[in-house]
């Protein structure tokens, strides 16, 4: 049995730019966003960095998980190398179609590239891409999404805890240093406040990331075009997957009339 080191390469590149551009946070600052993400006026790079470029958790999670599955599903039938190429391509091509009718719309994300794997999976394995179709925002909505909610949460209300603690101890310092003006109290203090800024500067992150990931529109059509690669690349070097998945569809509908 063989590894899947497409769908594994794949998993591990997006977690670690996710992890990268976001600088350790649950949430990409504005900066970031503008840099990595994709639209006409992007660079040439933006092509690639953008398919792993994640708002927030809900965002990451919400692709991770259907490419990992789509991934692994596909790498039973077709090389590791065209799982990678398939996401690329498709991320690649549906991305650069939509900017030309959307130019002032910036894209973000990977499921572009995740739209390609469904496409060919549903050509290549009919049966099993429906089911886990089906599954998948099954798994998501009632498992993934509450549990990056509940995390979330916590992240937010430690910040707020930390913000508090960190301003009632500047608060102390700085009466302190009214009687006591050496030079290690000094120190201290403006360690303290240094601290009491990243918190305060993480929980803004944490609140506008929030509001920004779930405000963040998901365009139909450039997934279509992503659907379509897919399909497109199994129909051009899989005929013989083709006439399987064709095969098996049939049947698939054949059962259904016969349940209907």
């Amino acid at each position: 049995m063989k590894l899947p080191f497409g769908t594994i390469t794949l998993a591990i590149v997006v977690i670690a730019a996710y992890v990268y551009a976001s600088n350790g946070a649950l949430y990409l600052s504005d900066t970031a966003l503008e840099q990595l993400s994709f639209s006409l006026a992007s660079s040439p790079a933006a092509l690639f960095t953008h398919q792993f470029l994640h708002v927030g958790p809900l965002h990451l999670l919400g692709n991770l998980l259907p490419l990992i599955v789509f991934g692994l599903l596909l790498e039973t039938v077709l090389s590791s190398v065209e799982i990678i190429v398939i996401f690329l391509t498709a991320g690649i091509i549906s991305s650069i179609l939509f900017s030309f009718t959307n130019p002032l719309v910036s894209l973000v994300g990977a499921s572009t590239g995740v739209a390609g794997l469904m496409g060919a999976a549903a050509v290549a394995r009919p049966k099993l891409a429906l089911s886990l179709l089906l599954l998948t925002p099954v798994i998501l909505y009632l498992v993934i999404f509450p549990l990056a909610t509940d995390y979330t949460r916590a992240k937010t209300v430690d910040l707020v805890s930390q913000q508090q603690q960190l301003t009632e101890q500047v608060d102390s310092l700085v009466v302190q240093t009214k009687s006591n003006t050496s030079t290690q109290l000094q120190e201290q203090l403006a360690q303290t406040q240094s601290a009491r800024q990243d918190a305060t500067q993480q929980r803004v992150l944490v609140e506008s990331g929030k509001e920004r990931e779930h405000s963040t529109p998901s365009d139909f059509l450039v997934h279509v075009y992503g659907i379509l690669v897919g399909i497109a690349y199994v129909a051009l070097f899989h005929q013989r997957l083709v006439k399987t998945g064709a095969q098996e569809f049939k049947r698939l509908i054949a059962f259904a009339n016969r349940k209907l």
